[in-house]
């Protein structure tokens, strides 16, 4: 299953003004630090602790193919196993042209709350969710984008419909 997103360009307006200030400063500091990237890939994990490294070292293969900047964003929602451990494992051991964040949710806040969560801190100028079960390969992505792009009202965006494509 994949939910990909294409971002407006940023605003410097506050979502919310019913947030919190901390839960706003929190924001800010994580939109402080983003850069240039292309595509993050969210990875809502609960209880994923088997079936994650398999995911990973798709995702990881198939981007690292790509010629664009990306991230993977681990939201791990309180698992109950290892695979907190597991994620982080496994970004140490890749070496990979991608960006990594996990981010450890210490109660559970379902799949909507890790997405949500996820696409918050993402910095790509597309976003896509992609399930830790690796139900859907990641090497349909390519379909995906080539599809939305060539679709969008915006020539410079079909433009790019010729990429991705792995190596």
């Amino acid at each position: 299953f994949f939910l990909m997103i294409r971002r407006p360009p940023r605003s410097t307006q506050s979502r919310s003004s019913a947030a919190s200030d901390v839960y706003k400063r929190q924001i800010q500091q994580i939109k402080d630090q983003k850069k240039s990237i292309e595509y993050s890939i969210v990875v809502p994990a609960y209880n994923e602790e088997e079936r994650l490294p398999i995911m990973l070292n798709e995702t990881l293969d198939f981007f690292d193919g790509l010629k664009q900047s990306y991230e993977i964003i681990v939201v791990n929602d309180a698992s109950k196993d290892k695979t907190i451990d597991v994620a982080f494992k496994k970004f140490e051991q890749k070496s990979s042209k991608g960006e990594f964040k996990v981010v450890d949710y210490p109660i559970n806040k379902g799949k909507g709350g890790a997405v949500r969560m996820g696409m918050i801190i993402a910095s790509g100028n597309y976003v896509l969710m992609a399930d830790a079960d690796g139900a859907t390969k990641i090497s349909d992505f390519s379909k995906l984008i080539s599809c939305l792009l060539y679709t969008s009202p915006s020539p410079r965006d079909r433009q790019k419909s010729r990429m991705p494509s792995s190596a």
